[in-house]
C-alpha cells in the first residue's frame, strides 16, 4: 500500500508496474494486501 515506501520502491523496476493504494483500503477490506490484490486480472503464465 501507499505508505509501505521501502519494499514498492525496491518492486519499481522496468517491467513490474505497482499499484499504490491508500493504507485505509486495506482495513476496510478485511485482508491484507495479497488477497486485496488476487482480483487483479492477469495474464496467463
Amino acid at each position: 500500500y501507499a505508505g509501505n515506501s521501502p519494499p514498492t520502491t525496491h518492486r519499481r523496476t522496468p517491467g513490474i508496474v505497482v499499484i499504490d493504494s491508500p493504507g485505509s483500503e486495506v482495513g476496510r477490506g478485511w485482508g491484507g494486501p495479497r488477497c486485496m490484490s488476487c482480483p487483479v486480472v492477469r495474464e496467463a503464465v
